[in-house]
């Protein structure tokens, strides 16, 4: 399932991944034209797993809260979210259990999603997304000079983004 926010063109957003109880890898999907940690795509995906360095990522599964910077780059006037799983190196959206109830919070909205399994615990992850003229603190740089999601709109192109993590 997917949620679109209202979005004006070079609003600022704050998505935070909460929380995240699956045996399997979360992510949030981003689409409709996005700048995520300075570089425009068409789709992005941010795993939870971006909160750590490279080296820490065979050891740790993610450190959380993390939250990260969406720039909307469209004149459509909206952006879309959705939950995504990485299930045995596939990345699955929209199967199976996968599915999220929104909820308004000040400033924007909160999701609880389920992955894949066939449960109805909407525990698998949790994020946010506010308006950063609503957010408390700003949220971190990713470092400089790695790419921090997959483009989707080039699946062997993505594939390479996250090699290159």
């Amino acid at each position: 399932m997917l949620d679109k926010l209202p979005a004006r063109l070079g609003e600022r957003f704050i998505v935070t991944i909460e929380a995240t109880r699956s045996p399997y890898p979360q992510g949030v999907g981003v689409s409709e034209g996005v700048e995520v940690f300075g570089e425009r795509v068409k789709r992005a995906v941010i795993w939870e797993y971006y909160s750590l360095p490279p080296e820490l990522r065979e050891s740790e599964r993610s450190r959380l809260p993390f939250g990260f910077e969406v720039v909307c780059r469209n004149k459509q006037g909206s952006l879309s979210f959705y939950n995504m799983t990485d299930c045995q190196g596939c990345q699955a959206w929209w199967h199976g259990g996968a599915c999220m109830i929104a909820e308004d919070i000040p400033g924007g909205r909160r999701y609880r999603c389920n992955d894949i399994e066939l449960d109805e615990d909407f525990d698998d992850m949790v994020f946010s997304v506010v308006r950063a003229s609503m957010a408390s603190p700003k949220a971190p740089a990713f470092p400089a000079g790695r790419r921090a999601f997959a483009d989707l709109s080039n699946r062997s192109a993505g594939r390479a983004a996250e090699r290159q993590l």
